[in-house]
């Protein structure tokens, strides 16, 4: 009862080898497979048009990374722009835009220079009524899962003032620490 007992397994264990032998073995782990759909999310701060103001900025972006060297996404964040003059109030904004982001090859899989580029518009959330044209240009690395980077973010405002239409820029450099997703 044993002996057959032992043989069987004996004789299963040899089928499973024999299974695991059929399939070749694969030359690249499976993260290294593209396309890779994933993302970033992003906090940045920083001074915008002067050091007395201040910007603060959440940029989650979802997309598609084609290979080692290009990702392509869009996102929806919030921008929060506050100042310290009384007769400028605090507003947020609701940017929308697209993403592309280059990685320079670096021959490492955990440290990865980049450059980043984000066009799109943004809607005013606060009663100000701002809106205008968004673009966050950027360069940074990627350490594993952590990004760093540091960029300039321009926020084109038109804006009613009583009867009168103004535009301005607001902008300023940004630094920036994210998440890959």
């Amino acid at each position: 009862m044993h002996r057959k007992l032992f043989l069987s397994l004996l004789l299963l264990l040899g089928l499973s080898w024999t299974v695991a032998a059929q399939i070749p073995p694969r030359p690249y782990a499976s993260y290294l497979e593209y396309p890779k759909y994933g993302g970033t999310c992003e906090l940045g701060v920083g001074p915008a048009n002067d050091p007395f103001e201040q910007r603060v900025e959440l940029l989650p972006t979802f997309g598609v990374k084609f290979s080692r060297y290009v990702f392509i996404g869009a996102g929806a964040g919030i921008n929060y722009f506050s100042s310290a003059y009384r007769e400028l109030s605090d507003f947020w904004m609701f940017p929308i835009y697209a993403n592309v982001r280059a990685f320079v090859p670096t021959g490492t899989s955990w440290f990865v220079p980049f450059v980043d580029f984000k066009p799109g518009y943004s809607f005013g959330l606060s009663p100000t009524g701002v809106n205008g044209v968004y673009l966050s240009v950027g360069a940074g690395f990627a350490i594993k899962m952590v990004t760093l980077s540091l960029g300039y973010g321009h926020q084109a405002a038109g804006f009613k003032f009583g009867k009168e239409q103004n535009t301005t820029s607001i902008g300023g450099l940004s630094l920036k620490i994210g998440v890959d997703l």
